[in-house]
């Protein structure tokens, strides 16, 4: 089963270009336009949002049934651009974000095994183990029954 999900990715490149952006625009409102606060604050949101969407646009991502749970639209963004840089050779570039994308498994990982009351029964602990790692409990097969 394939869904589409949208995902926002921000790198340094991006927020250097907005703050260089965002430092150029004037928010402010003339005295008349105090009057109706409610078109001040939709003025503002249509600009916040016309910023939103020119330096960190939505892109769609498939999701398939058969992705591991702990991988997110935004990891295989990630995983992706690993992969292009790996075929153009930029390998040193393909490590860095490597490493980035295990600590993100890693924390989605970390975050399925918390729990919120600090007690987890050894059972559930197990199955959501089970779950990461995509393997299935085999029960040994007794002859004679």
């Amino acid at each position: 089963m394939q869904m589409r999900r949208k995902v926002r990715l921000r790198t340094p490149a991006q927020h250097a270009e907005f703050l260089k952006h965002a430092a150029e625009m004037d928010f402010s409102c003339q005295e008349s336009e105090l009057e109706n606060i409610q078109n001040v604050a939709d003025s503002f949101y249509c600009q916040a949002y016309e910023l939103l969407e020119g330096f960190y646009p939505e892109r769609e991502v498939v999701m398939t049934s058969r992705d591991p749970v702990y991988i997110t639209p935004a990891i295989k963004v990630m995983l992706r651009r690993k992969n292009k840089l790996m075929r153009a050779g930029r390998v040193e570039e393909a490590g860095a974000l490597a490493k980035r994308i295990g600590s993100d498994i890693m924390s989605q990982c970390k975050g399925r095994l918390k729990n919120k009351d600090g007690k987890m029964d050894a059972r559930k602990m197990w199955d959501t183990v089970r779950k990461l790692t995509g393997r299935q409990q085999e029960f040994p097969e007794i002859d004679g029954m």
